[in-house]
């Protein structure tokens, strides 16, 4: 079982927060829900920047500019500055510009991740409404056309996901030379209040990969880019002394534990400590498998409020 942080004493605590130097915590679920911030969340965070800690606030979100982000942190009280921002569409730019990419994409995906593109300076097509305006065959015959520039296939959250799109994205997949990428791998975003699920990435993914018999690479969380594109401005992360805070077993805590982080758990989001409870005993069944163990966090807490809580006794 992870290390409940609940029952560490103020004392106990700090010593623990004095054992990092970098934290990387997510949005979502752990610092707010949509656009109102958890109790205790700013206040955490605020704390752990005051102590001198390195935080970077990590989001698999495409759709989201970084200083947009920073407009709503500052709004919600968190004392961070662009730097400290991490999107998955910033994180797979960077990713492209690192590896040397000189062709242009093909792009599913939102205006957001068209201008972390362009500020690296990788050529683009795809992105907006391209919709089927004639019958499939008549299509085929007249109308079919690939970009022979194309080198890379980028697939994010896209609101005009459609058919044609789906067929441009496989065809250009054909050309094994042709990267398939993609911003993340998230399968849903939950919006509870209005009892919504609104499928993400992963379906996407899902659907190209079918379609073309292959497997895209995920760039942000649970994979590891990130380390490396925090490393362009700032000395390398020494996972000795990181922290992961997260809300989502499969790709916060995964991600974490990839990268040979300590890992918390905060239970106001995708999973709880039920959950992790259910691992452990598929892990006691036989199931012992690497993916598996990987899901398991270091430590534990209800909520940051509670966090908070505790370092104010």
């Amino acid at each position: 079982m992870p290390v409940d942080l609940s029952n560490f004493s103020q004392k106990e605590l700090h010593e623990w927060i004095n054992k990092f130097d970098t934290i990387l915590c997510d949005c979502d679920g752990v610092l707010w829900s949509y656009n109102t911030p958890f109790p205790g969340a700013s206040e955490t965070v605020n704390t752990f920047i005051n102590l001198g800690k390195r935080v970077y606030l990590v989001t698999n979100h495409s759709h989201i500019l970084r200083e947009e982000m920073l407009a709503k942190c500052h709004k919600l009280g968190f004392n961070v500055k662009l730097e400290d921002l991490v999107t998955s569409s910033y994180v797979t730019a960077h990713y492209l510009k690192q590896i040397g990419f000189n062709k242009k994409a093909y792009v599913i995906g939102s205006k957001e991740l068209g201008k972390e593109l362009d500020e690296v300076g990788i050529e683009h097509i795809g992105i907006g409404q391209d919709n089927l305006d004639c019958d499939i065959v008549q299509y085929v015959m007249k109308k079919y056309e690939l970009d022979e520039n194309v080198g890379a296939v980028i697939v994010s959250f896209d609101a005009n996901f459609s058919y044609i799109k789906l067929c441009k994205a496989v065809n250009y997949l054909k050309d094994k030379n042709n990267l398939f990428i993609a911003t993340n791998g998230d399968r849903y975003f939950d919006f509870p209040k209005w009892n919504f699920l609104l499928p993400e990435t992963g379906c996407l993914i899902n659907a190209i990969e079918c379609g073309s018999s292959r497997l895209a690479t995920i760039i942000s969380k649970p994979s590891t880019y990130l380390c490396n594109v925090l490393a362009e401005n700032s000395p390398p992360i020494n996972p000795k002394k990181a922290l992961v805070i997260g809300d989502s077993l499969r790709t916060d805590i995964v991600f974490g534990n990839n990268a040979g982080y300590e890992t918390l758990l905060v239970g106001t989001g995708v999973n709880e400590l039920k959950d992790v409870e259910e691992i452990i005993e598929k892990i006691k069944s036989g199931d012992d498998s690497q993916e598996t163990k990987k899901l398991l966090p270091n430590f534990y807490i209800p909520s940051l409020n509670d966090f908070h809580k505790k370092l104010m006794e």
